[in-house]
């Protein structure tokens, strides 16, 4: 821990003292992890938001993988239901992601901003839940 904490602190000093500041605008922003990603969320969203980072979810491809189900195919019919295209990309939830575009902005329609930006985290749960995609009760 001690270890860590030295490490982070040059780490910071280094990069508050670096003469170029090229690099800092060129880093890509982070993904936030735990309480800042799940303080705001119950434990079935967070728990939905952590299948989706990781893609251990419910989705076809996902299913496939381990012979559960027979086709990786999305329902839409479009290409293979990971969690992109379930984002991103399925036709058959395209009202609802329209209204999550609106809500977080076109520039943030990016799957690395869905699931790693605090601010629009629970607008992307929000759209999983009106698909009704991880209800798996009602499945079959």
């Amino acid at each position: 821990m001690t270890m860590n904490t030295e490490i982070t602190r040059k780490t910071k000093e280094f990069w508050n003292t670096e003469k170029t500041t090229a690099t800092k605008h060129t880093q890509a922003r982070q993904a936030q992890t735990g309480t800042q990603l799940h303080s705001s969320l119950t434990r079935k969203q967070g728990a939905t938001l952590t299948q989706l980072r990781t893609g251990h979810c419910g989705l076809n491809q996902y299913l496939h993988r381990f012979n559960i189900i027979d086709d990786p195919q999305c329902e839409c019919g479009h290409r293979n239901e990971t969690v992109q295209h379930f984002l991103l990309d399925c036709r058959k939830h395209e009202n609802v992601r329209k209204e999550l575009c609106k809500n977080v902005g076109w520039r943030n329609m990016r799957v690395k901003n869905l699931l790693g930006d605090p601010k629009i985290v629970k607008e992307t749960i929000e759209y999983v839940e009106k698909t009704g995609r991880f209800n798996f009760t009602n499945r079959r």
